[in-house]
């Protein structure tokens, strides 16, 4: 049995071969890493949307419940009930506010406590700024005012 007789040639290849597999793997530990670190990002992301949401939904049930309606609930015919996993439920007689009235109710509240600014609000309401200001400023167009709207003191 001989041995097999050394070629540089052969040698050279079999090196370069191993450092671009060297490199690839550096390269696949690194797309690894940065996705991994994206997948955690995008989660977080996602979390902080959802308690967003879900603040924002009990702003609005705090709103609806300070809300001074005309007489009592009763007299409006509403039911209102809050289970204890904290979801609501409200079920609406024949009279209903206008979407214009309520639209007016929550912006006024929304502004109230951004303190009147505009970019506070927007992200309160998670609506964009423009859009929340053509809310705000299209109640005063159409003259939805305290002839429409009972006067609600939220205090």
């Amino acid at each position: 049995m001989g041995l097999k007789t050394f070629e540089p040639e052969d040698l050279k290849i079999k090196v370069k071969r191993a450092v671009e597999t060297f490199e690839l793997k550096r390269e696949l530990d690194e797309y690894r890493s940065r996705l991994e670190l994206r997948v955690e990002e995008s989660t977080k992301e996602l979390k902080d949307i959802q308690a967003h949401l879900l603040q924002t939904e009990k702003e609005l049930i705090a709103l609806i419940f300070n809300y001074d309606f005309p007489g009592n609930i009763r007299e409006q015919g509403w039911d209102i009930d809050l289970s204890e996993t904290g979801a609501s439920e409200i079920i609406f007689a024949d009279s209903l506010p206008t979407f214009e009235e309520m639209k007016k109710i929550y912006t006024d509240e929304v502004m109230k406590r951004a303190n009147n600014n505009h970019t506070k609000a927007s992200e309160i309401a998670g609506l964009d700024k423009s859009t929340f200001i053509r809310y705000w400023k299209g109640r005063e167009k159409k003259n939805i005012g305290e002839s429409n709207i009972i006067n609600q003191d939220l205090a």
